[in-house]
């Protein structure tokens, strides 16, 4: 299979992973042509849009095929903050999100997973992905950030914010990060896996509360849902293989990332 239709024979699989309710979808997307322009911003492809009042000029927000970049496939996406760490700087952070609000009834949550390296070292800079169920608010209460050698989760309990850490990461080395998002009990649970070391099982890192004062519930991202990636204080990062999967989809046999392997292998085989 060539490489070009993976994102097509992707959306396939889950589609029948899913089934046959209407009222239930999935968004993934692993940022390969013809879908995605290489040497362009992300910004304007496949419903990408800047992040509010974060920096998104094109050299910061490039759908890459630099091999030396590339995570997966023959592009990713490469987000850069590097130079954006004056004291006084009207904003640190490189982000874009894509709305998913399109991608169904989330029922009683929803698997969330990217894969992301972080490829600078700087003193408290970071590389991040997160869940918002409206980027004009800019609240995010699902947050998973590399920083520092540490794998962070933003969280509210006890009436304060904080980012407790879950485990570890090294840099340069490529994971398949992953969020279950559990509407009831008002948590999610981080996983992850070292892809470059090619383990081929996600290992829990922890569950925290959302990172919200008050309920989140499915309509908040029915509404107005937003999946975004970031770069901040001089983080440099590359994302790929983005899957985002309403319960009870997320449940199933064959999880995004399964099938997202299932693609490859087709395709090498052909």
């Amino acid at each position: 299979m060539k490489l070009a239709t993976k994102t097509a024979f992707t959306a396939a699989l889950l589609t029948f992973t899913v089934g046959t309710g209407a009222s239930h979808a999935a968004y993934v997307s692993d940022f390969e042509a013809p879908t995605y322009t290489a040497g362009q911003t992300v910004i304007g492809q496949d419903g990408w849009a800047g992040w509010p009042n974060a920096v998104t000029t094109a050299n910061r927000t490039q759908v890459t095929s630099d091999s030396a970049r590339v995570l997966d496939g023959s592009q990713s996406v490469f987000l850069n903050s590097a130079g954006l760490t004056a004291p006084g700087a009207a904003d640190r952070r490189v982000s874009v999100y894509r709305d998913i609000s399109s991608a169904g009834v989330w029922g009683d949550g929803m698997t969330a997973s990217v894969w992301m390296r972080k490829d600078d070292a700087t003193a408290g800079s970071s590389i991040n992905w997160a869940l918002s169920p409206d980027p004009a608010v800019g609240a995010s209460p699902v947050y998973v950030e590399f920083m520092d050698g540490n794998v962070q989760a933003f969280t509210y309990s006890g009436g304060a914010y904080t980012f407790p850490v879950l485990g570890s990461y090294i840099t340069g080395n490529a994971y398949e990060v992953s969020a279950e998002l559990d509407f009831t009990a008002q948590t999610y649970t981080v996983s992850m896996r070292n892809v470059t070391l090619g383990e081929t099982e996600l290992s829990e890192l922890g569950t925290v509360a959302f990172a919200s004062p008050g309920t989140l519930t499915p309509a908040d991202f029915e509404d107005a849902g937003a999946f975004a990636i970031r770069a901040r204080e001089g983080g440099e990062g590359v994302f790929d293989n983005v899957s985002i999967i309403p319960e009870p989809a997320s449940m199933a046999l064959l999880g995004a990332g399964s099938l997202l392997m299932l693609a490859r292998r087709r395709r090498q085989m052909a």
